[in-house]
């Protein structure tokens, strides 16, 4: 913009937008699967420094005992939230570490505020447009890390050769697609999806509460009618980026956006063309936002289910599954790994689980799954059925064959929201998309 502060932007300049989530330490709902699982409320969250690296916490500074849960007696079951005995942890996805314990601590992350936009070769993050949808796994995570400038170590993914010819590599140097200089990026884990709940559902968010996160008032996102394309060309009914709900506390999808397609990727009527306050800036749009405000958070309730990276693994150090999905192994921290030799695919004996895809939730401990929103956020000690988790949505934990995590639910799934989890075997689904995230560390660090 020059020395001229007031000219505008336009869209075709932006390449994403960006939302930062601080890192805190919380108050812990449940030490491990074996506790009892408490109602739906909302998290007590403190802002911390990188430099403030208790995890767990025994003490903080608000005047409070806080027990370290490490230690405290497993039969006393008074220490979560509401009680004079809770525990605090710095919440994990803050802890940049490789499976031996060598990384950073970080004072925060960047996270796409919206699905992953355009096309596979060239992602963006915007409203108003179709998410990137129906890629293999390995495509996604390839296409996430090349946003950021190169990282040696972020090994892992699919080559990927989009409509427009060009190539994108899973491994080898790269130029930073969004024209950045030092942050690197990579596909959204699953415990970085944890962290952003549990922010949307404290006093910095939403709050559980409000409108954003009842069952009965879910965003779906306008789904578009089957000839809505994505900017590939693909295929998808299930969402525009940054929609709100059909009305206040409607569950209810539509299908009267501006149609878009590989060529017409982008529309300020794409959500709708009768309310506009149904975009990501409106009245009904703002609903769809971790804050309810336009600073927040998009899409993480109905649009598309979104991949993360979290992988059921029976490797000690890096990913397993069809090697067609993702062809080349990811490690830590890169990806969230529930190890075979951590019990995941055996059953507790404790457990009523039945499969597991719902037994994998009995084995979690703070160590494995902690603020992950899984086991912390489940309605039933032993998860027993799909719909266990808080706000009744989806509890599909991964496993054996189906080694990915899903999240958020899509926009004809009545379950939705930011509790669902879901997995899946890596392969390409209309309703599947994926969302990116970004650190301000030099490459490779």
């Amino acid at each position: 913009t020059g020395t001229n502060p007031n000219i505008e932007v336009a869209s075709n300049d932006i390449l994403g937008y960006w939302a930062y989530i601080p890192r805190y330490a919380y108050e812990v709902q449940r030490r491990d699967a074996v506790d009892k699982p408490v109602d739906s409320q909302d998290f007590n969250i403190i802002f911390q420094t990188a430099n403030e690296k208790n995890t767990p916490i025994a003490t903080l500074s608000t005047g409070t005992n806080h027990q370290d849960y490490r230690t405290v007696n497993q039969n006393n079951r008074t220490y979560i939230a509401n009680s004079n005995n809770t525990t605090w942890a710095t919440h994990p996805a803050f802890s940049w570490l490789d499976s031996n314990g060598n990384g950073e601590e970080l004072n925060g992350l960047w996270v796409g505020k919206y699905e992953t936009t355009g096309k596979i070769t060239a992602p963006t993050v915007k409203p108003n447009q179709h998410a990137n949808i129906s890629e293999y796994i390995g495509e996604f995570y390839t296409a996430a890390k090349h946003i950021g400038v190169y990282d040696p170590n972020n090994a892992g993914g699919n080559n990927v050769t989009g409509t427009d010819g060009t190539t994108l590599s899973a491994s080898g140097n790269w130029n930073s697609l969004h024209n950045l200089s030092t942050a690197t990026s990579h596909m959204l884990k699953n415990s970085e999806w944890g962290a952003i709940t549990y922010l949307a559902h404290s006093a910095y968010g939403a709050g559980i509460n409000d409108s954003y996160t009842r069952k009965t008032n879910v965003n779906k996102n306008g789904a578009l009618p089957d000839s809505g394309f994505d900017a590939d060309g693909t295929a998808s009914n299930y969402g525009i980026t940054g929609c709100g709900p059909y009305s206040a506390g409607s569950t209810g999808s539509y299908s009267d956006g501006t149609p878009l397609d590989e060529n017409t990727i982008e529309s300020p009527t794409a959500c709708s063309t009768t309310n506009t306050e149904r975009s990501y800036n409106g009245n009904l749009g703002l609903l769809s936002s971790t804050t309810n405000t336009i600073y927040g958070l998009y899409d993480l309730s109905g649009g598309a289910s979104e991949y993360v990276a979290g992988n059921y693994t029976t490797s000690t150090t890096q990913t397993s599954g069809s090697t067609t999905y993702f062809s080349t192994k990811a490690t830590e921290p890169y990806v969230d790994l529930y190890k075979r030799d951590d019990g995941f695919n055996s059953k507790p004996s404790w457990s009523s689980g039945s499969s597991a895809s719902r037994y994998n939730y009995d084995v979690c401990t703070f160590g494995t799954c902690g603020g992950s929103s899984t086991y912390e956020t489940n309605t039933q000690q032993s998860v027993s059925g799909n719909y266990q988790s808080w706000g009744g949505s989806g509890s599909g934990f991964v496993n054996s064959s189906a080694p990915w995590f899903g999240r958020g639910g899509y926009s004809s799934s009545g379950n939705a929201s930011p509790f669902y989890t879901d997995r899946n075997g890596g392969s390409y689904n209309t309703h599947s998309g994926f969302r990116s995230a970004l650190l301000a560390r030099p490459s490779g660090q």
